[in-house]
């Protein structure tokens, strides 16, 4: 019973960006298991109501040495999500399901340990670097599914090229222009000279 209330409260109010860390779990249940990365994860919410209690389901994919598969499931309710992105809320509602597949789990594996800011107005982001100090200033928004990654690129005006990148839980009131990129690309770069 105790247990079951952990759960509730855990899964009450759920960041979406925290997904990434329940299928970076499961892999590390596959991998005590004896079995290797999965060929891919599939994660598939659903909303019938379209207003609260979001059923998630997680399912790693092996592939085994007979040709054959195996699959790793992992199922929990949601209250409701925090910092979805706007683009992927709106099929959500739209549809009243959402299912997304990962191919390169290594590769997210590799970004588990990667800091998460709250969620962020566009305007923000493009005013992080002050207009008035540096020079070459660029932008790189990568949509990496649980966040946003931004990486920041300028030139000081001693001629010092300097970066940062910070990965947002979610950007609101992005352009559609920009929108549009991070569709069709995945990345967008904003040049602000």
């Amino acid at each position: 019973m105790l247990d079951l209330f952990k759960s509730a409260i855990q899964y009450a109010n759920f960041d979406f960006f925290k997904l990434k860390e329940e299928v970076l779990s499961l892999i590390k249940i596959g991998r005590e298991q004896g079995l290797d990365y999965p060929d891919y994860c599939r994660i598939t919410i659903k909303n019938p109501s379209r207003k609260v209690d979001y059923p998630v389901s997680i399912d790693l994919y092996y592939k085994t040495d007979e040709q054959g598969a195996m699959h790793l499931p992992k199922s929990f309710l949601v209250g409701s999500f925090k910092s979805i992105p706007s683009h992927l809320e709106q099929v959500l509602i739209q549809n009243g399901f959402l299912e997304i597949r990962i191919d390169n789990l290594l590769e997210l594996s590799l970004s588990a340990n990667e800091e998460v800011s709250g969620t962020i107005k566009f305007d923000s982001v493009v005013n992080f670097i002050p207009k008035t100090a540096y020079k070459n200033r660029k932008i790189l928004i990568k949509d990496d599914l649980f966040t946003y990654k931004v990486v920041y690129s300028y030139e000081t005006l001693d001629g010092t090229v300097k970066s940062k990148t910070i990965s947002y839980a979610d950007i609101i009131n992005i352009p559609m222009d920009v929108s549009a990129k991070l569709k069709e690309n995945g990345e967008c770069i904003i040049k602000l000279n």
